[in-house]
């Protein structure tokens, strides 16, 4: 089965429906097919359930009719099976060059993985199969490029850097250039671009690369993101990414339609090692544990005022871009009049296209003992390094609070009246209980029970 079509759009735009019928170490696919016409702007491809997408391909032909030649761009999306059965394509829509086209669903089958089938040639009725492998023709001369980029070229410690391996397609090159086992090379990226010497966060991969247009040298090329990380040095030592390689199949230049098919070269692009220099933090007495990063920072009380010994809550929240991770809880001095709890800690993580951004939020309990004024920056502060500044800076609190009241060194400890587990303290009794009383009661139980089986035994005897 060819697979279902659906033409519109003055016969120019065709979906194409994969066969209904596929093992399933077989991929289903779904097309789009434009005439005579370039792609501006393609939507999402639908989501079916029972498949995960895969990879994506997109492939120009020229077709010779009589004095007239047709240009076809395919772009097929391809889904991989989870499991057998069958599996229902509800109707969707993709929006092809701002016109949103409309397709009909279909019951797809998946059947148990094909057996291999040793064949002396192809099957009658057919073209000879393309082959890939060693280049068994001269290679096309490509303009395009493998290019491992980085956000900076020099860093401090402790510094944020953006890695991105990422592949330029010259647009003339559509459909003569296409991904070749993407799958098995990817983990060979990460491999070879690994810093032993760095704190590393990689941002995860997505089934589908999706391109950008981007203009270099007057020249249109399709920009695909190959692999991206964020790495923060540990010491000043330089960064170091040696060469990688990327493999393309590289189609001949389309022939007239229905032109014997000719191999597919393999074709390697190898990227330009690059180094990225690493200084030393200014000496500094917290060298060593300060985070370096570009902060703010947002406080909040839940008062103002208040009573000795009753207890207020107080949020010291670190905001902006760097390695949160880094950033250790304030520690503040002994004060006599307060007391202060260890806080709880919450990250709020936000990746953007080349840094980290965020805040981390430390939420205190402290208890007041004693009246009088207290000014909260000579608790709370936190020192750190700014790299755009390339100096060090404090977020330091600019709160105060008031207790009023008699002093009250021996008060209960009262948290905030919003907590559920305190507020039962209230409610429960406050009477002594006996550590022998289980015991007696142990002992009253067990003579109960001797006296109900004497009176069971006599009434058994009686009878």
């Amino acid at each position: 089965m060819v697979g279902s079509s659906q033409w519109a759009y003055g016969q120019e735009i065709v979906i194409v429906l994969g066969p209904n019928k596929i093992p399933i170490n077989e991929y289903y696919t779904i097309s789009v097919t434009l005439r005579n016409q370039p792609l501006h702007n393609l939507g999402d491809f639908p989501e079916i359930e029972g498949f995960k997408k895969s990879t994506r391909t997109n492939t120009t032909s020229r077709i010779g009719l009589g004095n007239k030649t047709i240009i076809e761009q395919t772009i097929t999306q391809n889904y991989a099976a989870l499991e057998e059965g069958k599996f229902t394509l509800k109707p969707f829509a993709i929006t092809v060059n701002g016109k949103r086209m409309q397709a009909k669903g279909t019951t797809i089958t998946i059947l148990p993985m094909a057996t291999e089938v040793e064949e002396t040639g192809p099957p009658p009725g057919k073209d000879a199969p393309i082959v890939i492998g060693p280049p068994v023709s001269k290679p096309l001369e490509s303009q395009s490029f493998l290019s491992l980029e980085t956000d900076k070229e020099n860093i401090y410690v402790g510094e944020g850097l953006y890695v991105r391996l990422a592949f330029y397609l010259h647009e003339p090159e559509q459909g003569i250039l296409n991904f070749h086992d993407f799958a098995q090379q990817y983990p060979e990226f990460i491999k070879k671009l690994r810093q032993q010497n760095a704190w590393e966060e990689a941002f995860e991969p997505t089934a589908e690369i999706k391109p950008d247009t981007v203009i270099i040298r007057e020249k249109t090329f399709l920009k695909f993101n190959l692999f991206r990380k964020l790495l923060y040095p540990l010491s000043p030592n330089p960064i170091a990414f040696p060469a990688v390689t990327l493999t393309m199949s590289q189609q001949p230049e389309p022939a007239a339609f229905a032109a014997p098919a000719e191999p597919t070269n393999l074709i390697t692009f190898t990227s330009r090692p690059k180094t990225v220099a690493v200084k030393a933090l200014p000496p500094h007495p917290l060298r060593d544990v300060v985070p370096v990063g570009q902060y703010k920072l947002k406080e909040s009380l839940n008062r103002r005022t208040f009573r000795t010994g009753q207890s207020f809550s107080y949020q010291f929240e670190v905001e902006g871009q760097g390695n949160l991770g880094a950033i250790l809880p304030p520690t503040p001095p002994p004060m006599s009049g307060l007391e202060i709890y260890p806080p709880e800690t919450k990250v709020i993580r936000t990746k953007t296209a080349a840094v980290q951004e965020g805040a981390k939020n430390f939420r205190y309990n402290l208890l007041a003992r004693q009246p009088g004024s207290y000014n909260l920056g000579t608790l709370f502060w936190l020192v750190y390094f700014d790299p755009v500044k390339s100096r060090y800076d404090t977020l330091r609190s600019e709160l105060a609070v008031a207790v009023k009241g008699a002093e009250n060194q021996l008060g209960d400890y009262r948290p905030e009246a919003s907590d559920p587990f305190y507020k039962l303290i209230g409610e429960e009794e406050n009477n002594l209980i006996s550590l022998n009383q289980f015991n007696e009661i142990k002992l009253y139980t067990n003579v109960v029970i001797l006296f109900l089986l004497c009176i069971s035994l006599f009434l058994f005897f009686k009878k």
